[in-house]
Formats: structure tokens, sequence, C-alpha cells
């Protein structure tokens, strides 16, 4: 982390990076073959269900970078982000969501989990589609 690039006292901060980071730290042991686009699929949905003031410019982010390339797994999670909330939200422009029906479609993570589990936590590489 190169600290000047960050204002510790920010929800940025606390979102993007510490709990982004956390949702790989809890995931490596429970999933511990899950593919990297999995991964970032996970954390990118933990930071828009805390995001209040900096969840427009996550979704502004994510729908810059989307791109549905599994080599690239960064954008390739955020195409799957952005996909799925749109799906659940009923609409495919993020600039038209709302911060609440956002935070709740993020609640995909635990339909995610429960995915992972069927699949054998100790096993799965991904339940995302190419």
């Amino acid at each position: 982390m190169v600290v000047p690039g960050w204002d510790l006292s920010s929800e940025r901060y606390r979102v993007s990076l510490l709990d982004h980071e956390s949702q790989h730290f809890a995931d490596y042991p429970r999933f511990p073959k899950l593919a990297q686009t999995d991964l970032e699929y996970r954390a990118k949905l933990t930071e828009l269900a805390l995001a209040h003031e900096s969840q427009a410019e996550l979704l502004a982010m994510f729908s810059a970078g989307a791109k549905r390339d599994r080599a690239l797994p960064h954008p390739f999670a955020e195409w799957w982000v952005i996909k799925r909330i749109g799906d659940r939200l009923g609409r495919d422009d993020w600039k038209a969501w709302k911060p609440d029906p956002v935070r709740a479609a993020a609640a995909e993570l635990a339909a995610h989990t429960t995915l992972l589990q069927r699949r054998g936590a100790a096993t799965v590489v991904s339940a995302l589609p190419d």
C-alpha cells in the first residue's frame, strides 16, 4: 500500500482497501482453490455492500473497468458485479441505481457463498460463468 495515495480516515480507504482485502483474507482458507476472478468478485460486492459516500464512485470505476475476459480478474469481476446488480435491480444503467438497493443487491455475496459451498469449498475453482 502506498500511504500517501490514501486518506486513512476516509470511507474509501476502509471499504476499498481494508474491507476488500479482509474479504480476501476470509476467503483464502475457506475456498483455497478459488480463482482470482471469484475472489475479486466477492471483494467488490463487499465494497458495494458497505459503501455509502463512495458507492457512486465505486460503481463508476467498476463500470468503466468492466470487461468480460476471464484472463483479467479485476475487470471480469467488475463485469459480473455490474451485470448481476443490474439484473437484480432491473436496470442496466448504473447511474440510475439508488444506494440502498445496490447494497441489498450486493447480498449476491451470500448466494455466491452458498453456491461455492455446494460445489465443495475445498475444491471449487469458480462459480462465475465465462
